[in-house]
């Protein structure tokens, strides 16, 4: 099976479905989705137009999540060893202080 360049095949188990005799059986589907780079250019794309979330908070509650973009990219991309935090994921400045004082992760780590 080929992909797009720049998407990464990943299976997702999320479709449960309950079969005869009340056992759970989970559907597999292959589900494309971006490479951590990718990934980043879309975030940093959505954000410099106020269409992305800013918090890790807010992205876990974001309902607009492209399906091309992992819905914990954390994991994802921890598992790669691709990820280099929030901050650099969402396209915030390192240090950049949010609001209701929330300070980014880079900050808080050399803290």
């Amino acid at each position: 099976r080929e992909t797009s360049p720049g998407l990464e095949e990943e299976e997702d188990d999320d479709d449960a479905s309950t079969g005869a005799g009340g056992i759970t059986r989970r559907r597999r589907r292959r589900i494309n989705r971006f490479g951590y780079r990718d990934a980043r250019a879309k975030m940093r794309e959505l954000a410099s137009a106020g269409a992305a979330p800013r918090t890790s908070k807010q992205f876990q509650q974001w309902r607009q999540r492209p399906k091309e973009i992992p819905p914990n990219p954390r994991v994802v991309y921890l598992r790669s060893g691709e990820w280099l935090g929030w901050d650099d994921f969402l396209g915030r400045a390192e240090g950049e202080v949010l609001a209701r004082g929330v300070v980014s992760s880079a900050t808080r780590e050399r803290g």
